[in-house]
């Protein structure tokens, strides 16, 4: 969301530092120009999982203190109070502790809803309690809570509208967030109802891009539905004044691809509508999405195809792998080898030819690229190899934009024809690990998620240089005029990992930069 909150002592070192760098020109000088992923792996002393340590917010009485230069006091805010304007008016930052102390023994909940109330004014809110729930609470590791709070009218979402209200040492110091004065609209019923909101987004789509009917299949490579649809408060440009009823409709048109679209509830307006899709091209500008035919470059070979075979349970009792059966075919549950299932590792080269230890997973007689090695993998409620939860898994979409996806397979887990599998595994891991040792989170949704990649994807049937976060998992080109393969940096892996904590934190909007 464009709006939305970081962290407050991020957002605002970082302002300084921003402004005075001048932008790179990292266009290539000339279109025929090839970027082997090689050349863009990261520096030496990141290349090992030894991280650099994460910066540290809210630490110390000093980075608190050095936020009131730029805030200022207003009559609206109880004495002592501060706070900072965004052009529009509203104040974006409220700094300032209540007097009374008897209060800290309530919940930190409770506090922040009385916190919000005593600034209210201020913030141009009439009822914050009624207009602000509560998404999350967090504690840092400095004993610090973050009450994190989306704003509502009419219990609908308010797009773009929320705060986090901080506490220390048991009492409430600040307020920061990107939020709207308590709206005003005709009616909360739409006059326009979700189908017809849905076929005016087709229709335009359909205009954009290859507009597909998904399979059951695809929607679990996309979490869900084709269509995400939402009633919502939504601000047209952002604009204070400018609320209106309006749908929010997710929508993926293709696994690959992802769109926002905002229409209005009363007259069927497109509002507003951009794409969400989370690429790696899509940040270096000067760059064209350019395709190229399969047969030119990017096929699996042959003995390739032979190594990458997938599960077929036509007979369940005795699992076989051949190859040109789909993921949706499950196996049942495996009990005749029950010494041999379970996790183990492989040595593998990658796509720079180096050795690297990769988790796979025995079922049977025959071995998976799914790493269920993690802390956050849940033996006790998983269905291996189908079902696995709080697993890292790599599949094949063997140059195809909706799959089927197929499974990775060995069977005496050997994976010497597969560097291009080898390095989008090990490179999950890796990016997995730096996201939990560094900021001690647990997958990319904070809870375990399993962590999917996808190898092999065409886009519009042509083999493209880029590689997606397309809201769910991550999928990877094959490179042709800028780039080689896409799985083989780390840096490309952390790129779209990262689009995914954003989206589960922040979850900035993909807009105008914000969600990069």
């Amino acid at each position: 969301m464009k709006n939305l909150v970081l962290p407050v002592l991020f957002s605002i070192g970082l302002i300084g530092n921003l402004s005075a760098q001048k932008p790179k020109d990292i266009r290539p000088k000339t279109n025929t120009q090839k970027i082997d992923m090689q050349d863009i792996k990261p520096p030496a002393e990141y290349r090992e999982i030894g991280v650099p340590e994460s910066p540290r917010l809210f630490e110390g009485t000093s980075q608190i203190r050095s936020l009131t230069s730029p805030l200022r006091p207003s009559r609206a805010l109880p004495k002592g109070f501060k706070m900072l304007y965004t052009e529009g008016g509203v104040p974006t930052m409220i700094q300032g502790v209540l007097p009374d102390a008897s209060s800290r023994e309530l919940p930190v909940e409770t506090r922040a809803a009385q916190y919000l109330d005593a600034i209210k004014a201020a913030m141009q809110v009439k009822n914050p309690i009624d207009e602000f729930e509560i998404k999350s609470i967090e504690k840092d590791e400095l004993g610090q809570s973050h009450v994190r709070m989306q704003q509502k009218f009419g219990n609908l979402p308010v797009w773009g509208g929320e705060v986090i209200v901080h506490e220390r040492g048991g009492k409430i110091e600040l307020m920061n967030g990107a939020y709207f004065p308590t709206p005003s609209v005709n009616s909360l019923n739409p006059t326009v109802l979700k189908a017809a909101a849905e076929t005016t987004v087709q229709a335009d789509l359909s205009i954009k891009t290859n507009f597909k009917n998904l399979s059951a299949e695809n929607k679990k490579q996309i979490g869900g539905e084709q269509f995400r649809s939402e009633l919502i408060i939504f601000h047209v440009g952002d604009k204070k004044d400018g609320e209106k009823l309006a749908w929010h409709i997710s929508v993926y048109p293709n696994v690959l691809h992802r769109y926002e679209y905002f229409i209005d509830a009363e007259n069927g307006q497109i509002l507003d509508s951009y794409s969400s899709s989370c690429d790696l091209l899509g940040h270096i500008h000067g760059l064209n999405k350019s395709h190229f035919h399969p047969e030119n470059e990017g096929k699996s070979s042959e003995n390739e195809a032979n190594a990458l075979q997938i599960v077929n349970n036509s007979t369940p009792s005795s699992p076989i792998m051949t190859e040109g059966t789909a993921i949706t075919h499950y196996l049942s549950p495996i009990t005749h080898f029950p010494l041999m299932d379970g996790a183990t590792t492989a040595n593998a080269n990658d796509l720079f030819n180096q050795t690297r230890v990769v988790n796979t997973y025995q079922v049977g007689v025959n071995y998976f690229l799914i790493d269920a090695s993690r802390p956050m993998y849940k033996a006790a409620t998983s269905l291996m190899p189908n079902k696995p939860i709080g697993a890292i898994q790599t599949f094949d979409y063997k140059n195809t934009d909706n799959g089927p996806a197929f499974f990775l397979t060995s069977t005496n887990n050997t994976w010497s024809a597969s560097a291009k599998a080898v390095s989008a595994h090990y490179n999950a891991g890796r990016a997995y690990d730096y996201f939990r040792v560094t900021h001690i989170r647990n997958s990319i949704n904070g809870k375990g998620g399993n962590v999917d990649s996808y190898i092999n994807v065409t886009d519009e049937s042509v083999q493209m240089d880029n590689a997606f976060w397309n809201g769910e998992a991550m999928f990877y080109g094959n490179g042709k005029d800028y780039f080689t393969a896409l799985p083989k940096a780390l840096d490309v892996a952390g790129h779209e990992i990262s689009h995914g904590v954003i989206q589960n934190t922040a979850n900035l909007r993909y807009q105008g930069e914000s969600g990069a």
